[in-house]
């Protein structure tokens, strides 16, 4: 299953971090309690914004975010890039460009 996840993050541009074992029963069944983790988070945002719930993705990248994950910051301000919101964009880029993730 990993690589699976491996290969399908791989086409979409997106940079493949190690993952926990709840995240492989999240992709495969399409359910699992997240751990308080930023990793966790991140690919929770990930899930949802592969499967169009912009509200959950938004949630679960805001709270990779607080936790200090760079690579939910990009991915959000890539998202409002997408959606035409500028500002947004610009402040959640700038923040991953902070944490040397542009």
């Amino acid at each position: 299953m990993e690589l699976f996840i491996i290969e399908y993050l791989k086409k979409k541009f997106i940079k493949y971090v190690k993952i926990l074992e709840n995240i492989f029963e999240l992709y495969s069944v399409g359910f699992s309690r997240p751990i308080a983790n930023p990793i966790c988070y991140y690919y929770y945002g990930l899930y949802f914004q592969i499967f169009m719930n912009c509200d959950k993705m938004k949630e679960y990248y805001g709270k990779a975010i607080s936790l200090g994950e760079s690579m939910a910051m990009n991915n959000l301000g890539h998202y409002y890039f997408r959606n035409a919101h500028d500002e947004l964009a610009k402040k959640y880029y700038h923040m991953a460009i902070k944490k040397n993730n542009s």
